[in-house]
């Protein structure tokens, strides 16, 4: 009886020394995959920032702009081929499957557009302050080039849009705030966005260095969205002789001196009853001419008030008959010749050529305006570099999932 009491505690301890064995052995190989699953999330995170170390040279060192060209099935070889290398020899790791998203990381998504361009304006103007220089240096031409005008302006990011700022929207802006440089707001949201659309993009007036670009009225395409140089050119033109066209016939009309004169050559023209009403055609036509003067004048570097005085105004009566207002026989409203004399009366004070676009390109939509800078990206990487350079293909960021020794663990890694 003793003996049969011995066995059965001998058999209790056997497998009690069993079942301690087995779930040590769970115990370990369950931290044994906890710690080759640590270490997926530990190495994923170096695995996605070397597909992120692949950014376009090309696109940062132009735009500052941090993105990576890949579609999802080539980022998934790219992460098993660094996971492979990884745990090649090391049969303790079970790696059943690697897969990865770009979904919400797309460049031509204006959130991730927008705080890349956000961040490369805060960096430029820090290093403004702080006198560094930033004019682009143009590395020569880069292979392949495309010169071919269709091409290039296929598949854009805007979808052709031509959606712009009216000439009567800037008008009321610009007579609600009484001055061009108080529609835009340095305190609001948009602020470091226009501030980066003026270090990256040339405009008529200031090619900025920034080497040789598909247009030259880059800011100007960002507020009319036109295609060619012509078009964009006559659209902001319009706009700024609108506005000027404003204060002009408010200052002639009010101006003794400006009316006299227009009374004295309208009874030359029209002796009698009908001269008040020639004046009045008069100073409209000389306002018209003065509106399309400035317009030169602005492009052309000089300055123009936006209330006039005796000496800012420019143009002479005489000059504005002879050589920019057209007449009718029929007595009808005179027309401005397509070619206005331009006088430069050599203002000190007032605003510039630039402000002018500061206050339209703030007025425009705010997505409008990003797509329109993917657009002028995409034009100049194309006519640069690649031909088939499409920003809807760059992305500035990823999410990998990574299913090892029965577990998932996930990375998410971004700019």
């Amino acid at each position: 009886m003793i003996r049969d009491k011995r066995g059965s505690v001998t058999i209790f301890i056997m497998m009690f020394m069993v079942s301690l064995i087995m779930m040590s052995m769970a115990f370990i190989r369950e931290a044994m995959n906890a710690a080759v699953r640590g270490s997926f999330s530990a190495l994923g995170n170096m695995w996605c920032d070397s597909v992120l170390a692949e950014y376009d040279l090309n696109l940062q060192d132009r735009y500052d702009i941090f993105a990576f060209y890949g579609l999802q099935q080539e980022i998934n070889s790219k992460l098993r081929f660094y996971a492979g290398r990884s745990v090649m020899d090391k049969r303790y790791v079970s790696m059943s499957r690697i897969d990865s998203s770009l979904t919400g990381y797309s460049l031509m998504d204006t959130d991730n557009f927008r705080k890349q361009i956000v961040r490369a304006a805060g960096f430029r103007e820090a290093g403004r302050i702080a006198g560094k220089s930033n004019e682009y240096e143009e590395h020569g031409a880069p292979q392949p080039r495309t010169e071919g005008g269709s091409a290039l302006m296929t598949d854009l990011p805007s979808g052709g849009t031509e959606r712009s700022v009216s000439a009567s929207s800037l008008k009321h802006a610009v007579e609600s705030t009484g001055s061009l440089k108080n529609i835009v707001s340095e305190g609001s949201g948009r602020f470091l966005e226009d501030q980066y659309a003026f270090m990256y993009f040339k405009d008529r007036s200031d090619d900025r260095g920034l080497g040789k670009t598909y247009f030259d009225s880059e800011i100007e395409y960002l507020i009319t969205g036109k295609k060619s140089e012509e078009d964009i050119s006559e659209s902001i033109r319009r706009r700024i002789v609108a506005v000027r066209l404003v204060f002009n016939t408010i200052y002639a009309f009010e101006d003794p001196e400006l009316g006299a004169e227009a009374l004295a050559a309208a009874e030359v023209i029209s002796p009698g009853p009908g001269a008040e009403a020639v004046r009045a055609l008069l100073l409209t036509g000389w306002a018209a001419c003065e509106s399309v003067n400035d317009y030169n004048l602005l492009i052309s570097g000089s300055k123009v008030p936006l209330y006039k005085n005796r000496g800012s105004w420019a143009l002479r009566l005489d000059n504005v008959i002879k050589g920019g207002i057209k007449e009718h026989e029929d007595g009808t409203a005179p027309e401005v010749k397509d070619e206005v004399p331009c006088v430069d009366p050599h203002n000190e004070n007032g605003d510039v050529y630039k402000d002018y676009l500061k206050a339209m390109l703030f007025l425009i939509d705010e997505n409008v305006m990003l797509l329109r800078m993917m657009d002028l990206i995409q034009i100049n990487m194309r006519y640069c570099h690649y031909s088939d350079f499409r920003v809807r293909e760059y992305s500035t960021g990823l999410k990998a999932v990574f299913e090892v020794n029965g577990g998932r663990c996930s990375v998410e890694r971004s700019y």
